[in-house]
């Protein structure tokens, strides 16, 4: 990646008070054995991604933020209930989420701001959008086998955020570089 290029994702920020019940969860899971194998994100890191972009330039990241303006104003806010925590996708995977309910309002905008990537040249998304939160990960080679539990947050999807991703050894930390409201 040069310096003209980042890697990005567009997602939703979290509110403090779901940050908060996030924070309690965490917490509790901590409390597992199966827990000391899993690394947990960062409450600021917490994000709901709509879109992964990969590296991109930053002329195209800016350009977006204009063709997604018409997107976002088309799209009203919507609230957005959590439905349980769990290994994501599925038993098998490493990674621990609060998986979220696919509400109608949520499957417009995702579809609306994927129409506008793949006619601004990203590359297409083929995968079903499962939305979710990422709590934590498991170390290679492990998997979350706890069972789901029942976890009814609210959430208010309220903007699109370009976060820019930096990668290191001690995690990724994701920056917002513009916000559109809904």
């Amino acid at each position: 990646m040069s310096k003209e290029s980042i890697r990005c994702f567009l997602g939703v920020p979290l509110e403090p008070e779901v940050n908060d019940a996030l924070d309690l969860i965490v917490a509790d899971l901590n409390l597992l054995p199966a827990a000391r194998r899993v690394r947990w994100v960062d409450a600021a890191n917490r994000h709901l991604t709509l879109a992964f972009l990969g590296d991109q330039s930053l002329a195209a990241v800016f350009d977006l933020q204009a063709a997604l303006q018409a997107v976002c104003s088309s799209n009203k806010a919507f609230p957005l209930r959590s439905q349980r925590v769990s290994g994501f996708p599925d038993a098998k995977s490493s990674i621990v989420a609060l998986e979220l309910e696919a509400a109608d309002p949520l499957l417009k905008l995702v579809a609306d701001i994927r129409s506008v990537l793949t006619g601004h040249g990203f590359p297409g998304e083929v995968r079903r959008y499962r939305p979710h939160v990422t709590l934590g990960r498991m170390r290679r080679g492990q998997s979350w086998k706890q069972p789901p539990q029942s976890c009814e947050l609210r959430l208010s999807i309220t903007s699109v955020v370009l976060y820019q991703s930096r990668l290191s050894t001690a995690g990724a930390r994701y920056t917002p570089l513009w916000s559109l409201p809904l």
